[in-house]
C-alpha cells in the first residue's frame, strides 16, 4: 500500500491491502493479470473516522524483556551518547516509548516469543558496541549479529498477522500495516507487488527484512523480480542469487565481501564498509580520512588534512 492509500485509510476508517487470489502470494501470473482479494479491516464507527487505530493494543503494561530491549536499541545509544558529547542536543523523539508497548503488545499475545537469554546477549552485545567514544558521528552503527533473528513467531501460513515477526519461519505478513492486518505467506514470486507495506514491529526492533523476504528474488520499483543469472550484472546484493553477492557490479560466490575485497553497496560483512569499492574496517581517531565513510566517528576537517576524530559536532 502507498504511503498516499495509507492516509486516505486512515483518514476514512478502513484500510485494504491486495494477497494474490491463485496461492496468495505464490501466483505466478503476471502483475496485468493478476487476480486480487480485497480485505478491508474494519475501523469502527463514523465517529471514530478520524481516530487512528493501531493493530497492537498499546495500552497493556510493558513487559520486562520489551523494555530491556527496546531501551538498549534506542536510550542506550543517545545516554551514551550525552556522556560523549556534554550540552550536545537531545533526541526530539524517544523511540523506545514507541517501541516497548508495541513489542509487549505482540508478546502479550504470544504471535511472537523470545528467549530472556537471547535479549540478555542483545543487551550485552550492545553495550560493548556503543563503549567509549569513537562511534560517535554520522554513521549508524550496525546492529550487532547477536541482536539479529531473536524473535520466533508461531503463525502458520494464511494466518492474520501484525507483524512478518509473528509468522513461522521465513513466512511474511503480506498486506500489514501500522493500522492494516496481514496475512502469513511464503515469499513472491516474480511478477507480484512488493515493498508496498510497512511492517511496524520489524522496524522498532530492527529485525533485518532479509529474515521474512519478500520477494523470492529481489524487489524493484514494487515489482517481485527473479534473481539475475551468474555472473551478470548486478547493484545490491539482493539481486543476485543466494549464495552470492554483489562486488564491482558482478554477483560472485558468498555472501559477503570480507576485509579487502571488492564491493558493492551493502555487500561488506557486519562491520565493515564499502570505501572506494573495497571493504575495509571503520578506521581510528586520527587517521587521514576523506570522508565520514572511512572513520569510526566523522571525519574533522584539520590543517594538513582531515582526519578521523570525535562526531560530537554531527549529532
Amino acid at each position: 500500500m502507498s504511503r498516499r492509500l495509507q492516509r486516505l485509510a486512515l483518514r476514512f476508517g478502513a484500510a485494504a491491502f491486495l494477497l494474490a487470489a491463485a496461492g496468495g502470494p505464490g501466483c505466478t501470473c503476471s502483475e496485468s493479470k493478476t487476480k486480487v482479494t480485497v480485505v478491508t479491516v474494519d475501523a469502527g464507527n463514523e465517529d471514530d473516522e478520524d481516530q487512528v487505530r493501531p493493530n497492537y493494543d498499546l495500552t497493556g503494561p510493558a513487559d520486562p524483556l520489551a523494555t530491556r530491549l527496546c531501551e538498549a536499541l534506542y536510550k542506550l545509544p543517545e545516554d551514551r551518547r550525552a556522556q560523549c558529547c556534554p550540552g550536545g542536543p537531545v533526541t526530539a523523539v524517544n523511540v523506545a516509548s514507541q517501541c516497548t508497548p508495541m513489542l509487549s503488545a505482540a508478546l502479550r499475545l504470544g504471535a511472537v516469543t523470545v528467549k530472556p537469554e537471547a535479549v540478555d546477549k542483545c543487551v550485552a552485545a550492545l553495550g560493548a558496541a556503543y563503549a567509549g567514544c569513537a562511534w560517535v558521528g554520522p554513521n549508524e552503527v550496525p546492529l550487532p549479529a547477536e541482536c539479529s533473528g531473536i524473535f520466533t513467531g508461531t503463525l502458520a501460513p494464511v494466518a492474520r498477522c501484525r507483524s512478518s515477526l509473528e509468522c513461522q519461519g521465513t513466512l511474511r505478513c503480506f498486506g500489514v500495516g501500522p493500522t492494516d492486518l496481514g496475512r502469513c505467506a511464503p515469499a513472491g514470486t516474480p511478477g507480484m507487488r512488493c515493498d508496498v507495506a510497512v511492517d511496524a514491529l520489524a522496524s522498532y526492533t530492527r529485525q533485518d527484512a532479509a529474515l521474512h523476504p519478500e520477494c523470492d528474488g529481489f524487489c524493484q520499483r514494487r515489482i517481485c523480480r527473479p534473481p539475475v543469472e551468474p555472473k551478470a550484472a548486478c547493484l545490491v546484493n539482493l539481486q543476485c542469487p543466494r549464495g552470492k553477492h554483489c562486488a564491482n557490479g558482478t554477483c560472485v560466490d558468498g555472501e559477503v565481501s570480507r576485509v579487502g575485497e571488492p564491493c558493492s553497496a551493502g555487500s561488506c560483512d557486519r562491520g565493515l564498509r564499502c570505501v572506494k569499492d573495497v571493504c575495509r574496517a571503520p578506521a581510528p581517531d586520527g587517521t587521514p580520512c576523506t570522508s565520514h565513510l572511512e572513520c569510526q566517528g566523522a571525519c574533522i576537517p584539520a590543517s594538513g588534512g582531515s582526519r578521523c576524530g570525535s562526531g560530537c559536532a554531527f549529532r
